[in-house]
């Protein structure tokens, strides 16, 4: 929870607050090399040519000065002992009509006190300092550029704080974990490397930097900070008599020549520049100096030498301080990182120009994360704003979804119905309560079934708690469709069970229930017509996202030798762009094709040659025969090549958990080998690790798995599976690893230890880097005893138990029937039936089974 609460705070100020700080650090970067710039633009101004006789004294150029500016001040001078080095001057004007004049600067020449004006660019930097301090609005007596500022200040520690603490990783003396860039990752994946490492190597800069520029800010943090570095408060100077009323005195013009003497003899031939302080009268000259060996522009030394008699008052030297007083003296040149010398004025100045990237990148993952979530979800938001089922009118489309192609059909349903101009109502059946059921007129359903005949995780709820019992649903009209696989013995088990208890509770069906084998496509026509008599528009081909062309860049055998058959990683490029994007939990959908020795054996077979085009779009039976499913064999009959390719039904596709992110370039699928009894290879399996070419294009497209993404909280997860499950959980555990979020818990069985350890290069090193804080195996086949992943679970049921109640972790679980059963029971033995209820209707009890 404490993670959840340090990771949203640092969006919500990263959205706000953050988007203040490119703009101080651009303008900070300005500023680091003001004055070499300054000077480069300024010949003449700055600089004059050197002469042979000596520079004028302070009281020679003061007076010169005058006689240029009658009726102004003097208040500082600033000179420099390098030949041709123009004195800079700042000043009162002489006030205009009783108001007082702003103060302003000019520089002089060092040899006749001529004013030589501003240096170039001197106006902009006093625009640029503005920017940074105010950000332009410190006119007038508001002070609201200034709080900004320094809360933004304020934030950026936080940031670097907060921000250290979300990433720490494991391993955390790996110096390439911390400051290495992944530049070869896309899209999410590198726009979180850059933020963290960049973060990383600036990490000091971006203390010190708002730490000390917030001395600038508050008095009181500045007081603050003398007393925590030094252990004494700052002097406070007493606020200056107010003058009384009477005629003004003529004021006697400063002496600063004496102290200039005297400074001269103090420093010899070390002084490089000085800052005098022009004194009122009685006071003594304050002169802050600079030697030629001084660590930086602000190691100044302070000497108070008495006007009258040129004696010293006060000699304080930069390095005989200790260290706190010297950073509180020498704070702007920590600020600027000229402490550093000019090393450290350059690191400073790109850690500043850097700061844009923190608010680009960071909004691109604030935008990700959000696109993310609204991916599949915004088609379901179009259709809700034009929901106006308050008065029982519109359409009610429900759908109860495992993997996503229940949610996917019910969307494009509702698009089909919209077009036709019906008010449409999409929602998860799970949402439904009978009270939304009463008020409905018209209520369409797909749902699919999970396992032995049993409802989707998120209408388990439903099917609990108000299936339990018939309704009084008298004035309700339904349409099911139900979503199955045949090769289960409770085929649409689902589906069947909710189309009963509607006829139960007296609702009356528009047309008899229809049953979906893995999509047929006979059924989804039916399906289709059905939608058009109540009023939809629809084109056929309609209803799925089209396959894209993806090379086949690798496959490789990881459990060679394995008891439990081959199992291969599979990773596929896309050929062409746009890159498309999905997230953890995903699904790919493949096109199978059949192998070129089946399709010769059927050419053979029916003495044709294949080759030929024979539809509407030019293919060849071949090219038909090779994505169709094949005549039997020994069943041949006197075909055309035309009249055979009018037979043929196109073969079903394949479903995969990915197992990577977008930010790889790639697809990569965890697959095994199926064999059937009579030798053949399964049809996707087969077509993936054995007969497609290495090189070759395979068709596939992406299928949102909403019900298995990760759920919306930064919390601690547990993954459990078997097998190629690992895929679907390897996903969830890259994305986390990108993210920077450990407490993870992989619990996962294979047949055997010496052959099946599915990526455990990988699961070794993120065990070390932290993104997996526990792993736990289980090997079926080794020794006497068998040990399944359920098993594991019942062995661990008090740390899983207390990662679960106690510290609020996600539990997903990947894998086949079987063994996410054995899981289930578990679970249930562990927490009860009522924790384990509340689970999955959070969103906390995700599964992927197959």
């Amino acid at each position: 929870m404490f993670k959840w609460l340090i990771h949203q705070t640092h969006w919500l100020l990263g959205i706000t607050l953050g988007m203040v700080l490119p703009v101080v650090g651009v303008t900070g970067a300005m500023m680091s090399f003001e004055d070499p710039i300054m000077e480069a633009l300024s010949a003449g101004i700055m600089r004059v040519p050197a002469r042979a006789e000596a520079a004028l004294t302070p009281d020679a150029l003061l007076a010169r000065f005058a006689a240029q500016a009658p009726g102004a001040t003097p208040t500082l001078l600033i000179m420099k002992t390098e030949p041709g080095a123009a004195p800079r001057l700042t000043f009162r004007p002489a006030s205009i009509d009783g108001k007082q004049a702003a103060p302003d600067k000019s520089y002089l020449d060092p040899y006749t006190g001529r004013m030589l004006g501003k240096a170039n660019g001197e106006v902009f930097f006093d625009d640029v300092q503005r920017l940074h301090r105010f950000l332009l609005l410190d006119g007038g007596s508001s002070e609201a550029g200034k709080h900004i500022t320094a809360a933004a200040a304020f934030a950026m520690v936080f940031f670097v704080l907060s921000g250290l603490y979300l990433r720490w990783p494991r391993r955390a003396l790996d110096w390439k974990v911390w400051l290495k860039p992944e530049l070869n990752r896309r899209g999410r994946s590198l726009y979180w490397s850059l933020h963290a490492v960049a973060g990383t190597w600036f990490f000091v800069v971006y203390l010190v930097a708002p730490l000390t520029g917030l001395t600038w800010a508050y008095s009181w943090y500045l007081q603050g900070a003398t007393v925590l570095l030094t252990g004494q408060a700052p002097p406070v100077e007493a606020p200056a008599p107010k003058a009384k009323p009477g005629p003004a005195a003529k004021a006697e013009p400063a002496r600063l020549d004496l102290a200039w003497d005297t400074l001269q003899r103090t420093a010899g031939n070390r002084l490089a520049s000085v800052l005098i302080t022009v004194p009122k009268p009685g006071k003594p000259v304050r002169m802050r100096y600079l030697e030629h060996d001084s660590p930086h522009e602000v190691a100044l030394n302070l000497l108070l030498v008495d006007t009258a008699s040129g004696a010293v008052v006060k000699h304080t030297r930069f390095d005989e301080q200790a260290l706190g007083q010297r950073m509180i003296t020498g704070k702007l040149a920590l600020h600027n990182g000229s402490w550093w010398g000019t090393p450290g004025t350059i690191v400073f100045m790109l850690a500043s120009a850097a700061l844009p990237l923190f608010a680009v990148t960071g909004t691109l993952l604030y935008l990700d994360r959000r696109r993310k979530a609204r991916t599949l979800r915004a088609a379901a938001d179009e259709l809700l704003a034009s929901d106006v089922a308050a008065d029982g009118t519109a359409i009610v489309m429900a759908y109860a979804s495992q993997t996503g192609t229940a949610e996917q059909i019910a969307l494009r349903s509702a698009a089909t119905l919209m077009q036709g101009g019906q008010a449409v109502r999409v929602t998860p059946l799970g949402s439904l309560t009978l009270e939304d059921l009463r008020d409905a007129r018209l209520l369409l359903i797909v749902a699919s079934t999970y396992g032995a005949g049993e409802p989707p995780d998120p209408a388990r709820g439903f099917a609990r708690q108000t299936m339990s019992r018939p309704a009084e649903l008298p004035r309700l009209r339904y349409g099911l469709l139900a979503l199955g696989d045949r090769s289960y013995p409770d085929f649409c088990g689902f589906g069947g069970a909710l189309g009963c208890w509607l006829d139960e509770s007296g609702a009356r069906p528009l047309f008899p229930p229809i049953m979906a084998d893995r999509e047929q496509a006979p059924a989804l026509e039916s399906w289709r017509k059905q939608l058009v008599k109540l009023g939809g528009v629809t084109a056929p081909g309609a209803w799925k996202e089209p396959y894209l062309s993806w090379r086949l860049a690798e496959r490789r055998l990881l459990n060679p030798g394995s008891p439990g058959g081959e199992a291969w990683h599979v990773a596929l490029e896309p050929v062409s762009l746009p890159f498309p994007e999905w997230q953890a939990g995903d699904i790919a959908e493949i096109s199978p094709r059949n192998s070129e020795a089946a399709v010769d054996a059927i050419l053979r077979e029916r003495a044709l040659d294949g080759r030929r085009g024979t539809d509407a779009n030019g293919d060849s039976l071949r090219t038909l025969l090779a994505r169709s499913v094949l005549p039997r064999r020994g069943e041949a009959r006197d075909y055309s090549e035309r009249e055979l390719a009018a037979t043929l039904e196109p073969l079903p596709d394949r479903s995969y958990s990915i197992a990577s992110l977008p930010s790889t370039g790639r697809i990569e699928l965890l697959v095994r080998k199926t064999v059937l009894p009579d030798g053949a290879l399964g049809l996707g399996s087969g077509w993936l690790t054995h007969h497609a070419a290495v090189g070759g294009e395979i068709p596939l497209r992406i299928r949102s798995n909403m019900n298995f993404h990760a759920p919306d909280v930064v919390a601690p997860m547990i993954l459990i599976g078997a097998g190629t499950g690992l895929a679907g959980l390897r996903a969830h555990l890259l994305h986390r690893r990108e993210l920077g979020l450990g407490m993870a818990w992989l619990l996962f069985g294979e047949r055997s230890a010496r052959s099946d350890r599915l990526y455990d290069e990988e699961l070794v090193a993120w065990r070390k880097d932290g993104t997996l804080a526990r792993l736990d195996l289980a090997f079926s086949r080794d020794g006497a005893e068998k040990l399944y992943v359920q098993d594991l679970v019942a062995r661990h049921a008090a740390d899983l138990r207390r990662w679960i109640v106690d510290d609020g972790a996600s539990v997903l679980v990947c894998g086949g029937v079987p063994m996410a059963a054995g899981v289930h029971e578990a679970l249930l033995a562990m927490l009860g039936e009522a924790e384990l209820a509340r689970l999955t209707d959070s969103g906390r009890y995700r599964r992927d089974v197959y």
